[in-house]
C-alpha cells in the first residue's frame, strides 16, 4: 500500500510553472486598475476594436521599457507588468470571440 495521496493532474494546466514575481507585480497592475477604473472596468474593452486598444496600450509599454525606462510614471509599476496586463486582455478577449479555446480548470 502506497502512503502517497491520490492526485489526478493529468491534463491540467501546472500554474506553479508560472513566474512568481511576475505574477505578482501583474496582479498588482490588476489591482491598480481597479482602483482606477473599477474592477471589472476593462472587461468593457469587448467589441471591434478590443485587441486594437489593449495592443496599442501593450506597445506603449513595451516602447517605454524599450526606450530604458522600467517603470510607468503614473502606476510607479513595471512597464512588464502592464505588458503582461494588456496581454491578458486580449487572450480573455479571444477566448469570449471563440478565437482560441482555453483550458480551464476542471476538477
Amino acid at each position: 500500500m502506497s502512503d502517497e495521496a491520490k492526485r489526478f493532474n493529468t491534463g491540467k494546466v501546472d500554474l506553479s510553472l508560472l513566474p512568481e514575481v511576475a505574477a505578482y507585480e501583474e496582479c498588482k497592475v490588476w489591482m491598480f486598475g481597479e482602483k482606477k477604473y473599477g474592477r471589472s472596468n476593462w472587461k468593457r474593452l469587448w467589441g471591434t476594436k478590443s485587441v486594437e486598444v489593449a495592443t496599442a496600450s501593450l506597445l506603449r509599454h513595451a516602447m517605454s521599457l524599450a526606450s530604458g525606462e522600467l517603470l510607468d510614471g503614473e502606476s510607479g509599476l513595471p512597464h512588464a507588468a502592464h505588458i503582461r496586463c494588456n496581454a491578458a486582455m486580449i487572450l480573455e478577449y479571444m477566448a469570449q470571440e471563440n478565437m482560441i479555446e482555453p483550458m480551464v480548470y476542471k476538477k
